[in-house]
């Protein structure tokens, strides 16, 4: 994810993201959001969720450790929080199969052509896998 965007979660949500400051040996979450720029809105959306509600009494404080891309999905790895904490984030891991992890636009599911194994939309794929594709 581009600095632009990391930075804006971090100054949005400073609690959870209280790790960025960490060397990388100490947290994973100092090597920043290891994933595309179409995923920072599944990840604003569900930090806006857990903030409200750790804001609010409903759940206990937590802490980001890790996000990052595996398998074609996105993985959010956190310490505290309670079983909310863990459907939310289950949710958006679920969530970001059907959204392009490049442009944020929705992918089809269904279509298994495409040549690598994380999830991109049609044109991003194309882009990506263009003979003419400069480097």
């Amino acid at each position: 994810m581009h600095k632009v965007l990391e930075d804006l979660l971090y100054a949005r949500y400073p609690d959870i993201f209280r790790e960025r400051a960490l060397p990388p040996e100490a947290s994973a979450m100092g090597r920043g959001c290891t994933c595309g720029d179409g995923w920072f809105a599944i990840i604003d959306a569900v930090c806006e969720q857990i903030a409200d509600s750790v804001t609010q009494g409903e759940m206990p404080t937590v802490t980001f450790r890790q996000i990052k891309e595996k398998v074609g999905s996105l993985r959010i790895h956190f310490r505290g929080g309670d079983a909310h904490t863990r459907t939310l984030v289950r949710l958006a891991e679920a969530f970001s199969i059907r959204i392009c992890k490049e442009c944020g636009a929705p992918t089809d599911i269904h279509d298994v052509s495409y040549s690598r194994p994380s999830q991109l939309c049609k044109a991003c794929n194309a882009a990506l896998t263009s003979p003419n594709k400069q480097t």
